[in-house]
């Protein structure tokens, strides 16, 4: 069994431009998939360091399995379970020039690392961003977050403070690829609490690359729903008790938001514009998670991320957030989400409750008329 990096291993200079890195837990029925989409790319620069967290369904074993035939894939068996600590310990290992944090219940269509590749071989960037889908157990497929914003025009590189609504992208670590030089300088890790791990370790690339890229192109697609994630664990378990996994996120966002007024107080430069973007992004994500569920009548809706019994708790946190971090001279955005940053701001609650059908059946309506479009566009060509 193989316990390090490819150029560890062989104890060459071999250095793959890509090193992939897997985090696993009990995930056998969809890790052969991943692992195939990866493989079977005609890009063969990469190594493949898929880190198993003590599975217990035949997931570790599969690995051990697959790199007797496979010698770009490197196994990893570490005792404790989750994204986050495996990801640490993937980095370790991992030699090439580039990282990506790839899911192992994910996959990566056809023909994307040689795109990829080419880019960052053209742009050397310290993070290019990557657009996606989701897509759900009854073949369904969704853009991902911030796909229309994957389509604005910008320079090949750039910075944060040129272009600060690149925070309004997925804060997750999959749609990064990121230069592992850079990654390492950062001192960045992910959190071993999970869900939510990964915000920290996103905003904090994006605050100190000097090199941001933008690749517009679906290279990676995000499975939603599966039995066993944390979104359908979390609904499972809500029917019956109460998780409180998902209060991670203020902690997680916390973590940001004081890391930038630490740097606002010694005088390093974080721009107005950019303090007060990632302010409103913590914001959305909480209601984000709080608004989560079927449609019903607030507190009294359906089952969604968070318990109905510990939803008034979460909103106190919410608006706790929100005066303490809240820029000078900040003006909330318009609309239906500055209304609710106002009751937010107020400690509204029962007020936004009343508000959370009608915005169930707006996101509803919404995404509806999106699919119907895309429809009509791929009938038209």
């Amino acid at each position: 069994m193989k316990t390090g990096s490819l150029t560890q291993a062989t104890g060459g200079d071999i250095r793959p431009l890509i090193s992939i890195v897997i985090p696993i837990h009990n995930i056998d029925e969809f890790l052969p998939q991943c692992l195939d989409s990866i493989t079977e790319q005609s890009f063969r620069d990469i190594e493949i360091i898929a880190v198993d967290g003590a599975s217990d369904d035949g997931s570790g074993k599969l690995i051990d399995e697959i790199a007797m035939c496979e010698s770009r894939l490197i196994p990893i068996h570490i005792d404790e379970a989750g994204p986050g600590k495996a990801r640490n310990e993937g980095v370790r290992w991992a030699g090439g020039e580039y990282v990506w944090f790839v899911d192992g219940d994910d996959t990566i269509p056809a023909g994307c690392l040689g795109v990829i590749a080419d880019r960052i071989k053209v742009t050397h960037p310290d993070v290019l961003f990557i657009d996606y889908e989701s897509f759900y157990p009854n073949g369904r497929s969704d853009p991902g977050h911030g796909h229309d914003l994957m389509s604005r025009q910008t320079a090949e590189c750039f910075t944060l403070r040129e272009q600060p609504w690149v925070v309004g992208l997925s804060m997750a670590s999959w749609n990064k690829i990121i230069r592992r030089e850079f990654f390492i300088a950062t001192s960045a890790t992910f959190r071993e609490e999970s869900p939510h791990e990964d915000i920290p370790v996103s905003c904090k690339l994006m605050l100190q690359a000097g090199r941001l890229s933008i690749l517009n192109r679906v290279c990676y697609s995000y499975r939603k729903d599966r039995p066993g994630s944390y979104m359908i664990a979390d609904r499972k378990i809500l029917a019956g008790d109460s998780s409180r996994r998902h209060f991670n996120i203020f902690d997680a966002y916390e973590e940001v938001l004081d890391d930038i007024r630490d740097c606002e107080e010694k005088g390093k430069p974080v721009t107005r514009q950019v303090r007060h973007t990632f302010f409103e992004r913590a914001i959305c994500h909480y209601a984000a998670i709080l608004d989560d569920g079927k449609l019903g009548i607030g507190s009294f809706g359906g089952i969604g991320l968070i318990a109905r019994g510990d939803r008034h708790e979460f909103f106190k946190m919410m608006h706790r957030d929100y005066l303490e971090y809240v820029p000078a001279r900040y003006k909330k955005p318009g609309g239906f989400r500055g209304v609710k940053f106002q009751l937010i701001k107020k400690n509204a609650y029962w007020t936004y409750t009343l508000l959370d059908p009608a915005n169930k059946v707006r996101m509803w309506m919404d995404r509806s008329a999106r699919r119907l479009l895309r429809r009509v566009r791929q009938h038209a060509w």
